[in-house]
């Protein structure tokens, strides 16, 4: 299992947006399944799909430091649990972190939400890129770019 992040693309106006609020270099993060499919929040609903060229291009790639064939096993089952049901991709709840609006409940998502709770779930909080984060909490996609419990990785 790997985690990506997607650099800022100028005139991405959603980019520029979470650019101008987090403080960050990056607007999108998603994980890379075992397959190389794509598994990330995006509207209307998580979803996957394959690698494109312009990935290639534009993201970096992470594994979280002391990952293990077992957790990445674990991951894989967690990826299929989430897809038999995707959750909603949210606008809102992306934006509600602005104002500390709690998130009500699962159905609903953003990028670095999945990422940091589909991680919070699976891997024991050792593990965990962002140590204060509690279920619920929002985090961004800087927030976990600069985590050093993420090791750079090849695609």
């Amino acid at each position: 299992m790997k985690i990506f992040f997607s650099k800022h693309v100028p005139g991405y106006a959603l980019g520029d947006a979470i650019e101008a609020l987090t403080h960050g270099s990056v607007h999108h993060a998603g994980f890379i399944r075992e397959s190389g499919l794509i598994l990330e929040a995006v509207p209307p609903h998580v979803r996957q799909r394959p690698v494109t060229a312009a990935d290639r291009a534009e993201i970096s790639v992470f594994t979280l430091r002391g990952q293990t064939i077992a957790l990445c096993d674990a991951f894989e089952a967690e990826f299929d649990r989430i897809l038999a049901a995707p959750p909603d991709y949210s606008g809102e709840d992306l934006f509600g972190f602005l104002f500390n609006q709690p998130n009500t409940d699962e159905s609903h998502t953003f990028c670095s939400r999945l990422v940091m709770h589909t991680i919070m779930r699976v891997a024991p909080p050792e593990l965990w890129p962002l140590v204060r984060c509690m279920e619920g909490d929002w985090v961004s996609p800087r927030d976990l770019f600069i985590s050093p419990q993420l090791v750079p990785a090849s695609l």
